[in-house]
């Protein structure tokens, strides 16, 4: 299992790297996909799925998030949960520093025309990346507290619908091109990952 997952994690920073050569490059293969699936999603646009993925992509901003983390976390201090508590509150913090840093470092500009104006870079996508962690929590930490099997599979199937949603909605508003939310989600099941195998000694550990 431990194994498993160290290869798995291997296999995912390779994959993060090569997109991140491809965005540094400016790969014209990159760019084709990223143009044509962005204007897929732009054909799907009508004003009630509009405002409904405005309010979606919002679970991504920094204050929604924080309330978000804020309530998981007590969640696991109430059940006493020490190092999944470790593991959730860890990957939080490194998916909420990385995507700025990395953002500065490849200086990908949006695309233009979204339904938000965003001034920052864009790879990878930050809101991509803490669904990434927020999902992986909610289907490993979270859902095995419930006891309930229907309200644990209508939690699993709320929590994917709504972080995947999340992820998604930077496309369909077109504040990301599709390379970023793809490296953005990747970027935060390397955050979740690597934190888990570093606790991986602890029997508490549940991924």
């Amino acid at each position: 299992m431990q194994r498993g997952k160290i290869i798995f994690l291997i296999v995912l920073i390779a994959i993060f790297l090569i997109i991140g050569w491809l965005v540094a490059t400016k790969n014209p293969q990159l760019i084709n996909i990223d143009h044509n699936i962005i204007s897929y999603f732009d054909n799907l646009r009508f004003p009630a799925l509009d405002t409904t993925m405005l309010a979606i992509t919002k679970v991504g901003n920094p204050r929604y998030s924080f309330v978000l983390f804020l309530i998981f976390a007590i969640i696991l201090i109430i059940k006493r949960k020490a190092v999944p508590f470790y593991i959730f509150t860890i990957a939080t913090i490194l998916c909420s520093i990385l995507p700025p840093e990395l953002k500065t470092f490849f200086e990908r500009t949006r695309p233009t025309g979204g339904l938000l104006k965003l001034r920052d870079y864009s790879f990878p996508s930050g809101h991509a990346t803490i669904s990434a962690v927020f999902l992986l929590s909610a289907l490993f930490i979270f859902a095995p507290l419930i006891k309930n099997n229907l309200l644990k599979w209508l939690f699993i199937t709320a929590s994917t619908i709504l972080f995947t949603s999340v992820a998604l909605s930077r496309i369909f508003l077109w504040v990301h091109w599709p390379s970023d939310v793809l490296a953005g989600f990747i970027l935060g099941t390397i955050c979740y990952l690597l934190v888990d195998v570093m606790c991986c000694h602890k029997n508490e550990n549940m991924l």
